[in-house]
């Protein structure tokens, strides 16, 4: 006999950033921040009063009683994996009524809590209004409103937001301390610290000295800037008329997006945000204000046989000026290489600085074979329209064509990650 519960609970979806990357690139390390990623989360979890649900690839189900439970959980989750290298995370929280059942758990409630996880920034836990409301008067806890989003599958708009909590109270296991004190152990002494603040102290105050009365003399342009940089990529416009060649446009911006996040100083808006803006009459300047970005790339793209045509162009929205504009006319087979350039040249105009690891995963080629590139593309798209729309019949040729990309080389692990991520 099913042992089946209808409850009131707090859901946690945890999945770790760039996880499929790396496993394409090093599957041992992948598979030791897998397990330092349970090591992390599974005591954090228990001494939180959560339930540990379930592991899904990379990603963890976890169940709370309480929302500040599974608030401060995350927070913990989020500081302790600083200590560890490559390990950052996208969590997502919801609150709503679950069945559990057999150690599992179903509902709108999970539905939701995995749609804010996988629409989180990097290192960031995103969770809906019933969440919020219930956070609203913790002085340690802040929170910013993201914006409201339709999810697959669910029949109101749901609004979402990004939490922070200024101090975390509650259980930390030993070997959560352990993590902690290896983190400590990193940075410089009380004393050491004291002198490095106050030679930055007088540096800074000889610089802003300089910068006062030199200010009219060389104004700071954009590039000069080290601040964070926000932007958006909008979907692509499909050149021509063949609407059968449309997966490949929507295919590259996707891949672009991708390329871009997880980059130090640079804050990509994710593919649900900008999806509302294919085919807009809206100016570049209203766009950038409701993304609230600084930069903007559109562009077009064709596929035409073996023949590909891309068109990519890096906007000031502000002034609507072109930063940069390229056009790409090259072979199919070159694909994978056009893509790694136009993000490695915005990279390059933005003036960001690019991490090793960073260029060495932009640059990361996934596949030789050009067919199984243009299958596991059109699965992609039949993936993206079950995502918005729930069609079973898109989900199943998503699955066909991700087993057929794999047919044509059987190392391709994103065809793997997708073809799980459909199936599961």
């Amino acid at each position: 006999m099913q042992n089946q519960s209808r409850q009131l609970a707090a859901i946690m979806f945890t999945d770790i950033v760039g996880y499929t990357s790396l496993m394409g690139k090093d599957e041992k390390k992948a598979f030791e921040l897998l397990r330092k990623n349970r090591e992390i989360q599974k005591p954090l979890i228990k001494g939180y009063n959560g339930t540990w649900i379930k592991e899904l690839g990379d990603g963890v189900l976890a169940s709370f009683h309480t929302i500040t439970d599974a608030v401060f959980c995350a927070a913990a989750i989020h500081q302790t994996c600083i200590a560890v290298e490559g390990l950052q995370l996208r969590i997502g929280i919801h609150l709503g009524e679950v069945i559990f059942e057999n150690n599992d758990v179903f509902g709108d409630g999970v539905n939701i809590a995995s749609r804010l996880q996988a629409m989180a920034s990097p290192g960031s836990t995103w969770v809906s209004e019933a969440v919020y409301k219930t956070l609203v008067n913790k002085k340690e806890i802040t929170s910013e409103f993201i914006k409201e989003e339709t999810l697959k599958n669910v029949s109101e708009p749901v609004k979402i937001y990004e939490i922070s909590v200024k101090e975390i109270p509650g259980y930390l296991p030993d070997n959560i301390k352990a993590y902690q004190q290896q983190s400590q152990a990193k940075k410089p002494g009380k004393r050491n610290l004291v002198f490095i603040t106050s030679i930055l102290l007088i540096a800074v105050l000889v610089s802003a000295y300089f910068i006062f009365f030199n200010k009219q003399s060389k104004p700071v342009t954009d590039k000069e800037s080290t601040t964070e940089k926000a932007i958006a990529v909008l979907p692509f416009k499909l050149i021509g008329t063949d609407e059968e060649g449309r997966y490949f446009a929507e295919g590259v911006a996707d891949v672009l997006i991708n390329h871009l996040h997880g980059i130090e100083n640079l804050k990509v808006r994710s593919r649900t945000s900008v999806e509302k803006y294919a085919g807009t009459k809206q100016t570049m300047a209203e766009i950038a204000n409701e993304l609230k970005v600084d930069y903007i790339i559109e562009g077009s793209a064709q596929k035409y046989k073996d023949d590909i045509r891309i068109v990519v162009q890096l906007i000031n929205p502000q002034t609507d000026d072109h930063l940069w504009k390229n056009e790409y006319n090259k072979k199919f087979e070159d694909i994978l290489n056009v893509q790694s350039e136009i993000a490695l040249q915005i990279v390059k105009e933005l003036n960001v600085t690019l991490a090793p690891e960073q260029k060495q995963r932009i640059e990361k080629i996934y596949t030789k074979n050009a067919e199984a590139w243009d299958l596991y593309l059109r699965g992609m798209a039949y993936q993206r329209n079950w995502w918005k729309f729930s069609e079973n019949n898109d989900i199943q040729f998503a699955i066909n064509f991700f087993k057929q990309a794999i047919d044509k080389d059987t190392a391709f692990a994103l065809a793997y990650n997708r073809l799980a991520n459909a199936i599961r």
